[in-house]
């Protein structure tokens, strides 16, 4: 689950940094390229270090009282089954 989260987090970091790129165009000549560079990687660690630190968070709540957190499973199979054709 922590690959998932990681996964997911480098991937909306990295789009999120794509898109401060395309509105920093103002930049292009007033601050140096290695400074724009050197944003990305730390937009990844504070991303990463949120997401390990919300994970590690709920995983002892889930753990203690699941049914706290209900996964529609069995509504997500019954719609399956009644909807094949």
């Amino acid at each position: 689950m922590l690959g998932l989260t990681l996964f997911a987090t480098v991937s909306s970091a990295s789009w999120l940094y794509a898109s401060f790129l395309g509105i920093a165009r103002l930049w292009n000549h007033v601050m140096p390229f290695q400074h724009a560079l050197a944003i990305y990687p730390g937009l990844l660690l504070v991303a990463g270090c949120g997401s390990v630190a919300l994970m590690a968070t709920l995983r002892p709540l889930y753990r203690r009282a699941p049914e706290a957190f209900p996964l529609p499973v069995d509504a997500w199979k019954k719609g399956a089954s009644s909807s094949t054709t």
